[in-house]
């Protein structure tokens, strides 16, 4: 198989993007996808296309461990779609033949390495992690040539690591084919969801997550927990630094200067 980024490459990779294009998936959830108009409009619900941040974008992910497995022999080309509603992920995704272990067989690291990856894409978007990047990234986007449904820019900041992933491998993955990765927040489905209180931020930190063939054959189940998001510590630390600043005022006009610098207990 050719390096990624040569000509030989170029043309593997130009008819994979033709293939996954027409895929019935890919199809069905554009046609799922909001159109631009309604999303500009305040509609944020519904499922959108992620696409990659834009060329000019000075914080793309360049050195992440997926990033370094493109190419047609590797994970090749991907189309991810976002559901903003019930913070589900669809992924068809493609895995390529350097990715063996066994011959023909797709290696268990590269399948978790894949599965990793877009658990942590999904709770960064479900969560707000990261959120400058993330909220920027969510903004309806107008792109000429993309189609009329909806789209979003994936955030360029690296999501969060999973503090914990575990992983079942029910079949083999055969290399060389396209497959789909299913995310969406875990829940445990002996508690009526009604009852539940949930005492973690909207979407939880437990995420689960399938590997499927394009038929829905179940070929990998994962399950991963993130730790608190930093967005949450940053916030009590601003509500610290508010309660402190607010005191400080109250102090000042309730005490004439003569007396600002007594101590209050």
């Amino acid at each position: 198989m050719p390096e990624p980024g040569t000509h030989e490459d170029g043309v593997l990779m130009g008819d994979l993007n033709r293939q996954i294009d027409e895929d019935f998936k890919v199809k069905v959830l554009r046609g799922k996808s909001l159109g631009v108009a309604k999303q500009l409009k305040g509609a944020e619900g519904g499922w959108v296309e992620i696409v990659p941040p834009p060329p000019e974008d000075t914080r793309l992910r360049a050195d992440g461990l997926v990033e370094k497995m493109q190419g047609a022999k590797g994970l090749g080309v991907e189309r991810l779609f976002w559901d903003r509603g019930e913070h589900k992920l669809v992924a068809v995704i493609w895995f390529g033949g350097s990715l063996c272990g066994w011959p023909g067989v797709t290696h268990g690291g590269a399948i978790a390495t894949a599965l990793s990856d877009k658990l942590a894409l999904a709770a960064s978007l479900a969560e707000n992690r990261n959120s400058q990047t993330t909220s920027a990234a969510a903004i309806p986007q107008r792109m000429p040539g993309t189609g009329n449904h909806a789209k979003m820019f994936s955030p360029s900041d690296k999501p969060d690591e999973p503090a914990q992933l575990s992983l079942s491998y029910v079949k083999p993955t055969l290399a060389n084919d396209f497959y789909v990765i299913r995310v969406q927040p875990s829940m445990n489905l002996e508690q009526d969801p009604a009852k539940i209180v949930p005492n973690e931020p909207p979407g939880g930190h437990e995420y689960e997550a399938t590997l499927e063939t394009l038929d829905a054959r179940i070929c990998v189940k994962a399950k991963a927990r993130f730790e608190a998001s930093n967005l949450l510590q940053r916030t009590g630390e601003q509500v610290q630094e508010a309660a402190k600043s607010t005191y400080s005022e109250f102090r000042e006009w309730m005490w004439p200067s003569r007396q600002q610098n007594s101590q209050i207990n």
